[in-house]
């Protein structure tokens, strides 16, 4: 009786560290990556690169990584900026925002007001499905 519960022990460990493997390595490729770690949600991380476009001055580009870490789809609704490639880069809406204790969250800057998706085709709005442990790049403007 003592062999069989030590058994059926040693199986019920395996099986755990057996499930929660891929959620170890996830973790730790984030940590390697980013610097810290995820919790169940959806996630943005901000990157940059250097970049030489011949303008003068400008040697960076930023771009938003959303990683979806939940158990269903996430939907965003971004612009399909028009290019000549094949998938052209999304750009989401954004808003700069500054908490003050007496009155909240207050908007400093919207995307709405510096001409967010403005532009005479009709289908640049378009819904962007991230699935479960998916990720989507999102161009900065």
């Amino acid at each position: 009786m003592k062999v069989s519960k030590a058994i059926g022990f040693i199986v019920l460990l395996c099986l755990l560290l057996l499930l929660s493997l891929p959620l170890l390595v996830v973790e730790w490729r984030r940590y390697r990556m980013f610097g810290h770690f995820v919790s169940y949600g959806v996630h943005v991380d901000i990157l940059s690169r250097d970049v030489n476009i011949g303008i003068k001055g400008r040697t960076k580009d930023y771009w938003a990584r959303l990683s979806n870490f939940t158990l269903l789809s996430t939907q965003l609704t971004v612009c399909r900026t028009p290019g000549d490639t094949i998938m052209p880069p999304h750009q989401a809406g954004w808003a700069v925002q500054r908490y003050a204790p007496s009155a909240g969250w207050q908007t400093v800057m919207d995307a709405a007001q510096v001409g967010f998706c403005r532009s005479f085709m009709s289908d640049d709005v378009v819904e962007l499905f991230v699935k479960p442990g998916g990720s989507a790049d999102v161009l900065l403007k």
